[in-house]
């Protein structure tokens, strides 16, 4: 929701023009039966918590406006503090996937921006 409520706001999209979507990301397995769940006392080898994977969302950002997104991404965990603080675990944790990861053309921007809110870059492992 927040995603999609940023592109509206930083980059003037209509509902037509969303491109945020939700999934998972930051890990390399899947459960059992091949799958990766939302946290569900039926699937429990499946649950994406458990696999390592964070919840992420995927937005199409045009170039010219990356660093205003940047700020945005960051206001949603100022200094390290989500505003949904009921969220706790690793698959809560903020993940940012850029192409080409943490050589991205881009990691400049998100760079200044986590410095912005008081927060810092981690190289990630991918997945």
């Amino acid at each position: 929701h927040a995603f999609v409520q940023a592109e509206r706001k930083f980059l003037g999209r209509t509902d037509g023009q969303l491109t945020s979507v939700a999934g998972y990301a930051g890990a390399a397995r899947t459960g059992l039966d091949g799958r990766v769940c939302y946290h569900n006392p039926l699937a429990r080898d499946s649950d994406y918590g458990r696999l390592g994977f964070a919840e992420a969302v995927q937005v199409a950002v045009p170039e010219e406006q990356m660093t205003l997104f940047a700020d945005a991404f960051f206001e949603r965990f100022r200094s390290g503090v989500r505003h949904d603080p009921q969220d706790k675990g690793g698959e809560y944790r903020s993940v940012l996937g850029l192409p080409d990861g943490i050589n991205s053309r881009f990691i400049g921007a998100f760079k200044a921006a986590a410095g912005r809110a008081g927060m810092g870059l981690v190289a990630g492992a991918g997945g």
